[in-house]
């Protein structure tokens, strides 16, 4: 404030500027969760990249053999990065499509669990020619051999679980993006065939697509889902024109739609839905579809008897 200038008080009311609002703060970044992330590699002959890590007392699995892995760092968007910059940074290694396969709750020495989304992807090449800088070798291993490892019992148990689905061709690889016609079921055959067009593998894809294009736009993570969840609302309003298309309430267009362009459009809208979750929830959005609509089925529908809940569940 300087002679010319009257203090504030002495200014009658009317002839006050009126001040610029302040800005509001900028909201902090949410912590990511803490979690791990493993690689369930194998080859077309179906045998497992394993790790030999090092007999050091006090790390995870000491002389053990165990899957390429570890946990999720500040600059990881998800657990899908975790394990790619894990991959790169232990073995130099890099395979372009990898898969959510599952989740694995696995035991510290200290008591914890600690949950581990595993990714699975095949990989051909020879551990040889990978430059390791943790642990004590890569080797390839035929699931029959498994049991003679040191190993923990828990990554016995997934390794075969997977190789079980690959022997019965009941899991398409990440990198199948060739379609494929099923096979029509005998008389009597309620078993489940392999889509290489997987609903949420088909989704994660899509995800992974668009997180990209966006990335190059410079857009950051609310940014881009906010336009995602703008795009529902732009297919549902496509949805709704089909319905005024197949009414003929628009006198202009008349009947201008059939149902079939509806279920079409709907179909969009979920797909979209969809693709919006795993772009917001990149490392859960299966399970945790799942639990939402369990909990929506259990305000209108009685609970399952024993007998109608899947094993698989």
């Amino acid at each position: 404030m300087n002679d010319q200038t009257p203090p504030t008080d002495s200014v009658p009311p009317h002839q006050r500027r009126p001040q610029p609002p302040l800005p509001l703060p900028l909201p902090l970044p949410l912590p990511l969760p803490r979690a791990n992330a493993s690689a369930l590699i194998y080859n077309g002959s179906g045998a497992y990249l394993l790790h030999l890590r090092d007999d050091i007392p006090g790390i995870w699995e000491p002389g053990s053999w165990s899957l390429l892995g570890g946990g999720r760092e500040p600059g990881d968007r998800s657990l899908e990065e975790t394990i790619r910059r894990e991959l790169r940074e232990e073995a130099g290694l890099d395979i372009p499509d990898l898969a959510p396969f599952t989740v694995e709750q696995a035991r510290s020495s200290d008591g914890t669990t600690v949950p581990i989304q595993i990714f699975a992807g095949q990989w051909s090449g020879d551990p040889a020619d990978l430059e390791l800088t943790e642990g004590i070798m890569l080797h390839w291993f035929r699931p029959e051999v498994l049991p003679r490892l040191r190993m923990a019992p828990s990554t016995r148990d997934l390794l075969r679980r997977h190789a079980e689905l690959l022997d019965t061709g009941h899991y398409a690889s990440a990198s199948s993006t060739t379609p494929t016609r099923c096979p029509p079921p005998t008389k009597g055959d309620t078993t489940m065939h392999s889509d290489p067009w997987d609903t949420w593998d088909t989704v994660a894809r899509l995800a992974r697509r668009f997180n990209a294009h966006d990335d190059q736009r410079g857009l950051d993570a609310a940014q881009q889902w906010t336009l995602q969840v703008l795009k529902i609302a732009e297919e549902t309003g496509e949805a709704s024109q089909a319905v005024i298309g197949v009414r003929g309430t628009n006198p202009r267009k008349g009947d201008s739609h059939t149902w079939q362009d509806v279920h079409a459009e709907v179909a969009d809208v979920i797909i979209t839905g969809l693709v919006a979750l795993a772009r917001m929830r990149p490392d859960d959005a299966a399970p945790y579809l799942r639990r939402q609509l369990t909990a929506k089925a259990a305000k209108f529908l009685p609970p399952p008897s024993p007998a109608q809940v899947s094993p698989l569940a």
